[in-house]
């Protein structure tokens, strides 16, 4: 967050590693004070507020460790999810069930990233954690495991693209 950015907003919020000052400003954010409800409204409009001028967001999200430098997948996620910079929505990472992906590659990343937010709006359709379900990413047979799941829990039958189909839907 830019509390430390000494902005046009009356100074530092936060000094560089003063852990006093940062529990201070939490405990702020329940307060509900000036303080907290500037800090509390998210990485755009706390950088806007105070004043800095460089605010690493899309679409109003604040950008999360994944930068979008050197994972370029993960950059069109960011661009082309209705949240913006969620990495939970399709981050693009080197995975061993496909070797010959390069996320700092240039081109070829829209199909990656399409196919990532679809599978984790299925997962997140599904009330599913996202962690639980990168298994089935790097061993594509645990899915049709998860699919026969729902099936049995809905009395329906689902074919093998169920995930690919109810994340496009959902």
């Amino acid at each position: 967050m830019w509390v430390g950015d000494c902005g046009s907003y009356g100074g530092c919020l936060l000094p560089w590693g003063d852990g006093k000052t940062a529990l201070n400003l939490v405990k702020e954010l329940a307060k509900r004070s000036d303080k907290g409800l500037v800090i509390g409204n998210g990485c755009k409009s706390t950088g806007e507020k105070l004043g800095v001028e460089r605010i690493p967001h899309v679409k109003g999200q604040c950008l999360a460790g994944y930068d979008p430098r050197g994972l370029k997948g993960t950059g069109v996620t960011y661009a082309t999810s209705t949240m913006g910079a969620d990495h939970t929505c399709g981050n693009a990472i080197p995975n061993p069930a496909n070797p010959a992906y390069n996320p700092s590659a240039s081109t070829g990343q829209g199909p990656v990233s399409q196919f990532l937010q679809s599978y984790f709006a299925a997962i997140d359709s599904l009330g599913m954690c996202l962690f639980a379900s990168l298994p089935l990413l790097d061993i594509p047979e645990l899915q049709k495991n998860l699919i026969a799941c729902v099936s049995a829990k809905f009395g329906t039958p689902l074919d093998e693209n169920y995930l690919t189909n109810l994340g496009f839907q959902s």
